[in-house]
């Protein structure tokens, strides 16, 4: 296997099992195994009460559906039966600019100044997170 897939896989199960920053404020009860997803409060039947929320922030590599997974985990984890999402996006939390510089200069050995040349290269990184803000459902 060629070394960039294994490290490809590599950081590819780094990311799958970390980087993935719960804070939720809410009740507990005790563990489900099945959590509903809904996109819209009206489209739940039934009673039921919000028990908490989740603020999930993930790195911008990480992708939708497996964000929802961690979430769907923590949902259960602390015993909610279904989950709202309301909120999706993205933010930007750094950047960084790297310039590297050049100059030549030439005289003819009397002080004389003949030419001077200037070179610049300059590159910006900017990091980003998915941010994803879920309501925990207790049916009644």
């Amino acid at each position: 296997m060629k070394l960039s897939k294994i490290v490809s896989i590599l950081l590819f199960a780094i990311l799958a099992t970390s980087c993935v920053s719960h804070d939720y404020m809410g009740q507990t009860y005790p563990s489900t195994t099945e959590v509903k997803v809904y996109y819209a409060e009206s489209d739940i039947v039934g009673e039921y009460e919000i028990m908490g929320v989740d603020r999930v922030s993930a790195p911008d590599a990480f992708d939708a559906q497996l964000i929802l997974e961690k979430i769907q985990e923590k949902a259960m984890e602390v015993g909610a039966d279904a989950v709202i999402i309301d909120d999706f996006h993205e933010q930007t939390i750094g950047s960084s600019t790297w310039s590297n510089g050049s100059s030549t200069h030439s005289s003819d050995g009397k002080g004389n100044s003949n030419s001077t040349n200037w070179g610049s290269v300059s590159s910006t990184t900017t990091e980003n997170e998915k941010i994803v803000v879920a309501r925990f459902v207790k049916f009644k």
